[in-house]
């Protein structure tokens, strides 16, 4: 969360809650200049972790961060409890429009379509509340209970971009997830900014750019290629599933 990307005022800044947490005073800056902060909650967080999860999000309201995005159906109590606007994240896995209306009854203001969706179901589905899609980023492709990182040498250094590679020499950052678990991410990233008739016409309240391996000088890149201000465009990239269908 660079003074960069803060300069370019996007419409809403999204941190994990423990990340929120544990920098207080630069997320109320942020607020303070015009940019809101939403907390993305786990999505895997088991009871024994709650009582630590609920202190993050005190602290998150504290900071003057009022939504947050859930990806886990066991965690909107705990976000009613706080008083946090409810924002679907993409673990939720919005398919359908009954699905998108379901959420709607149980108070979610926001929704983020599953990227399994094609760019044309997701014009499809029904905006019984705000719809968002993920238009840019490495898409995770596994998360895993125990942090193989600490299996592997004994000590945990997931804090730390590690890569996972395959048969084929294709690397797959590893990054950690809440609890010492990790995310296996994908080896490419989603990138739409040259789509952009696509997805502004698919009736989007926004599209949210996911950024995990990026140093403050891409985010800042990338932020302005979707506003079709700048010339980045990722080494390697994919469409994802938004131009076919699911396998």
């Amino acid at each position: 969360m660079t003074f960069e990307l803060i300069k370019q005022r996007p419409a809403l800044i999204t941190l994990p809650a423990e990340e929120i947490a544990d920098h207080p005073d630069e997320v109320k800056a942020t607020i303070g200049r015009g940019v809101p902060v939403a907390a993305v909650l786990p999505r895997i967080c088991f009871d024994r972790e709650l009582a630590a999860l609920r202190g993050q999000l005190e602290a998150c309201k504290q900071a003057g961060v009022t939504d947050a995005y859930v990806g886990n159906l066991g965690l909107i109590s705990l976000c009613r409890e706080l008083e946090m606007n409810l924002r679907g994240d993409f673990g939720l896995q919005v398919f359908n429009s009954q699905g998108a209306k379901e959420y709607k009854r149980l108070g979610f203001q926001s929704l983020t379509a599953s990227f399994e969706l094609k760019l044309a179901q997701i014009r499809d589905l029904s905006k019984a509340v705000d719809m968002e899609m993920i238009a840019y980023g490495r898409l995770p492709l596994m998360i895993t209970e125990n942090c193989a990182v600490k299996n592997q040498s004994g000590k945990c250094t997931c804090a730390n971009v590690n890569l996972l590679t395959d048969r084929k020499g294709v690397r797959f950052p590893v990054e950690r997830a809440y609890g010492c678990r990790n995310e296996i991410l994908n080896a490419n990233k989603v990138f739409l900014a040259d789509k952009a008739a696509d997805w502004k016409g698919a009736g989007l309240r926004a599209v949210r750019l996911l950024f995990t391996t990026e140093n403050g000088v891409e985010c800042s890149q990338v932020l302005e290629a979707y506003r079709g201000k700048g010339a980045y465009r990722p080494n390697n990239f994919t469409r994802g599933l938004y131009y076919r269908d699911v396998e």
